[in-house]
């Protein structure tokens, strides 16, 4: 009987000894991912290479910080899928002297049509319309419901920025 109980409590023993293995392993898991997560957030505070078209580029340090960081950003999110900052046609053109080709005022005229393009092509403007003809009629996303004017000048100034060799 002696021997029984014994065999038992040696069980329950391996048994508590496994599970706190188990508990350790969880343990080290949850660090190794809470770490991982705050390392990523670190780094994205920091200026990472981003892609531009096919090619990874960083940005110019300027006064110790990067150039147009909302620009920059927003212009990841919102632009990239379909344009390069070189000549490069990705979906949509490639945008390398943009602000030499497009009519001036420059700002004006591309904030208008980032922020809504079919507006600025059914008003008649002969650019808008080269634009469309010459990139297979695939209209360009309406970002007018989705970025406010002083996003879209970010994003216009960045463009200008890296495309025309500032960059």
């Amino acid at each position: 009987m002696e021997e029984k109980h014994s065999h038992l409590i040696q069980k329950q023993a391996n048994a508590v000894i496994y599970l706190t293995i188990i508990v350790l392993l969880l343990l080290a898991a949850l660090f190794v991912c809470v770490y991982n997560l705050k390392f990523a957030q670190t780094q994205e505070e920091k200026p990472t290479p981003f892609l531009c078209g096919n090619a990874f580029k960083e940005s110019r340090i300027i006064d110790g910080g990067y150039e147009n960081t909302e620009g920059r950003k927003l212009f990841k999110q919102n632009c990239m899928v379909c344009h390069a900052l070189t000549d490069q046609k990705i979906t949509g053109p490639g945008l390398k002297d943009v602000a030499n080709r497009v009519p001036q005022p420059t700002e004006e005229w591309l904030t208008n049509y980032i922020l809504n393009n079919e507006k600025v092509r059914k008003a008649g403007d002969p650019y808008a319309l080269k634009i469309y003809n010459e990139n297979d009629s695939l209209p360009m996303t309406v970002f007018d419901s989705v970025l406010t004017q002083q996003q879209v000048k970010s994003i216009v100034n960045y463009i200008s920025q890296s495309s025309s060799g500032v960059y």
